[in-house]
């Protein structure tokens, strides 16, 4: 398994354009900081085992749409002013992947399941579930831009539902 994960590492580097692997592990810090925006809001506390879990789908989503560095850097700065359809789609794959988003339709119950099981929500249920309930009808021209209204709707709510911490 170990070969495999090198294999495609190296093979994303050459398609990527990346020349170092320092470049390499640059450009994968920021990309999984994109793919986590929307898991810093749902798994704020959580351990190495999920971030393994985690750069798995973050793997078969650079696969299924892939992101450059370039887009990756600006929507770091300005997940705002900088998104793209790729960003969107790139997103749209992640809450897929994690069975929270189906066919534009934002999962509350699996979305919830998948959230109890992270320590920092057992004395917050309710501004989680508040959050959810809020952000479940989010809608959009397409599925990958429905996914990101709910990231960003999702994000709004983090400071408020992590307050005191």
């Amino acid at each position: 398994m170990n070969s495999i994960y090198k294999n495609f590492h190296q093979s994303f580097s050459v398609l990527a354009g990346l020349r170092s692997h320092e470049e390499h592990q640059k450009f994968n810090m920021h990309l999984i900081n994109i793919c986590v925006i929307f898991l810093l809001f749902c798994f704020n506390k959580a351990q190495a085992l999920i971030e393994d879990d985690l750069m798995e789908i973050k793997n078969k989503c650079q696969q299924e749409v892939p992101l450059t560095v370039e887009e990756v850097n600006k929507f770091s700065a300005d997940p705002v002013k900088h998104v793209t359809e790729s960003i969107q789609c790139h997103l749209k794959c992640m809450m897929e992947k994690q069975g929270m988003l189906i066919d534009g339709i934002f999962d509350v119950a699996a979305s919830l399941k998948t959230m109890e099981t992270y320590p920092a929500y057992k004395n917050r249920k309710s501004e989680v579930v508040a959050a959810v309930e809020e952000c479940k009808s989010q809608s959009g021209e397409n599925n990958c831009e429905i996914a990101y209204k709910i990231l960003m709707c999702l994000q709004a709510h983090e400071a408020k539902v992590f307050a005191n911490v």
